[in-house]
């Protein structure tokens, strides 16, 4: 039994020597297959197949993956377009506003190179795996892609007119304030525009996976709230 054996002991190689004594690991000799998963001890010792990698909830994997990325760009867009004047208003805000771009970006390319990883261990067992193995380059190019820019100058028209409106100049150093005083129209446009992005981007992406069952429940990173 392993609870005979010191903690102290079971480390590196006397580590495994008194497993193998005490009869909880086999000997690479006792199995010559590969692909097997193997468990004996004083129970009766039992040898099946083992499929690696196999991601039994794959599609909810994908879409999460696709949700995520589809954030990230939403969010990309909404510093590029929104959070870029109040940069501005800031010292040195034009660098941290470039840095903040190049973050973000990272972030992306980051997720699509794990997505990317992810598809390469899948076996294309079925259709759905093997069109996440296949096609999982131009899913890439989904999210490398200009992205959808459906009411975003609606948006950007309202939030301008909104801020000229105010009973007050905006100040444009108080970024959290100013976003959650935008009136309800103006907000829903935003929310709009962002949500407009993440759900093409996912919908375009399902499609090159299809029979995969990837699920366009989106949500937005920005919201009245800010972001």
């Amino acid at each position: 039994m392993i609870s005979r054996i010191r903690t102290s002991s079971v480390v590196g190689g006397i580590g495994i020597l008194a497993l193998e004594h005490f009869g909880m690991i086999p000997r690479r000799a006792d199995v010559p297959a590969d692909g097997k998963l193997v468990i004996s001890g004083s129970h009766r010792d039992l040898v099946r197949d083992h499929a690696p990698a196999a991601y039994m909830d794959l599609a909810r994997i994908v879409t999460n993956n696709l949700l995520y990325l589809g954030n990230l760009v939403a969010l990309e867009e909404w510093y590029r377009h929104v959070r870029r004047r109040f940069f501005a208003a800031q010292e040195l805000g034009a660098l941290v506003h470039e840095g903040a771009l190049q973050l973000l970006a990272g972030a992306r390319r980051e997720r699509l190179k794990r997505l990317v990883v992810l598809a390469g261990r899948v076996v294309p067992t079925d259709a759905g795996r093997r069109a996440l193995h296949e096609r999982v380059d131009e899913v890439v190019e989904v999210y490398d892609a200009a992205p959808p820019g459906d009411g975003r100058d609606a948006f950007l028209t309202a939030l301008e007119a909104a801020l000229s409106a105010a009973a007050a100049p905006a100040d444009l150093t108080r970024y959290t304030h100013t976003i959650q005083a935008l009136p309800a129209d103006v907000s829903a446009l935003g929310v709009a525009w962002l949500q407009g992005i993440v759900d093409t981007l996912v919908r375009r992406a399902a499609a090159l996976l299809r029979p995969l069952a990837v699920h366009n429940d989106a949500t937005t990173v920005v919201s009245r709230r800010g972001g």
